[in-house]
C-alpha cells in the first residue's frame, strides 16, 4: 500500500520529536487510515478554510533564473498523492 510506503518514509525521515500530518476534514478515509497507523486527532489546533480563485486573469510570473512554470494536468501531475488515494480506494 504506497500510503503505508510513505508513512514510513516519513517516520524514518523526520527529525522532530513528535510527527504530524495535516488533512481536510472531508477525508474520512485517510483520517480512518492514520488513525490506524497510531496518529490521534488534534482537537487544540486550528481551523483552515480552503479557498479557490479563478485563473482567467492571473499575472505573469516573476520567476528565478532557470526556473520554469507550466501547467500540469492529471494523475501524473501528481503521482504520489494520486498513488495514496487510490491506495485508500478513493478517487484523486
Amino acid at each position: 500500500m504506497v500510503a503505508n510506503m510513505i508513512l514510513q518514509w516519513f517516520e524514518e525521515s523526520a527529525t522532530g520529536s513528535e510527527l504530524s500530518v495535516m488533512i481536510l476534514n472531508k477525508e474520512t478515509q485517510l483520517s480512518d487510515f492514520l488513525m490506524r497507523q497510531g496518529y490521534q486527532k488534534a482537537s487544540d489546533q486550528p481551523f483552515f478554510t480552503h479557498m479557490t480563485h479563478d485563473l482567467v486573469q492571473l499575472p505573469e510570473p516573476i520567476l528565478t533564473k532557470g526556473w520554469l512554470a507550466r501547467s500540469i494536468r492529471g494523475d501524473d501531475a501528481y503521482p504520489i498523492p494520486a498513488n495514496i488515494y487510490r491506495s485508500l480506494g478513493l478517487k484523486p
